[in-house]
């Protein structure tokens, strides 16, 4: 359970990458945890949050439209980068965040689970419940679009 805990911040980044706002992010994650608390005995307790933030994003998501992603730099602090760098970053993630908006709910999860999060493909099938032809479809269709994307806005 320390380790759910610990990893509180990957759930809320996972959660904001459906959601676009970190204050529902914060809030579906709380949720998640009270859920996990009330079941015992999971084999797979990191799978089970992940597609508990996962699906509670997606039914946030359906009750009421997207809000505007916020322009926040993520996970830097703009004292320890030199102004410039930390512009850019931010600028970089203000875009790859619109950007992963375009893609499906399926290929944004999946991307972000494997290429942000790092997950093994693996994991991504535990947590989307998808099998590994699926996970490798969806991956390969969002980089290719979000490679589309960007170069139409470069």
């Amino acid at each position: 359970m320390q380790s759910l805990i610990a990893s509180r911040t990957k759930y809320i980044r996972f959660a904001e990458s459906i959601l676009g706002s970190l204050q529902d992010a914060e809030d579906v994650v709380q949720d998640c945890y009270i859920r996990l608390l009330e079941r015992s005995g999971m084999v797979h307790p990191e799978a089970y949050m992940m597609r508990a933030v996962r699906n509670a994003s997606l039914d946030v998501l359906r009750k009421k439209k997207p809000e505007a992603l916020e322009e926040e730099l993520v996970g830097h602090h703009p004292d320890t980068l030199d102004l410039a760098r930390a512009l850019e970053h931010k600028e970089q993630v203000r875009r790859l965040q619109l950007l992963m908006q375009c893609l499906s709910e399926k290929q944004r999860s999946i991307f972000f689970l494997r290429d942000i999060e790092g997950y093994a493909l693996q994991e991504v099938e535990a947590i989307t419940g998808l099998s590994n032809e699926a996970v490798r479809a969806h991956l390969s269709r969002a980089r290719k679009q979000l490679r589309e994307l960007f170069n139409k806005l470069a």
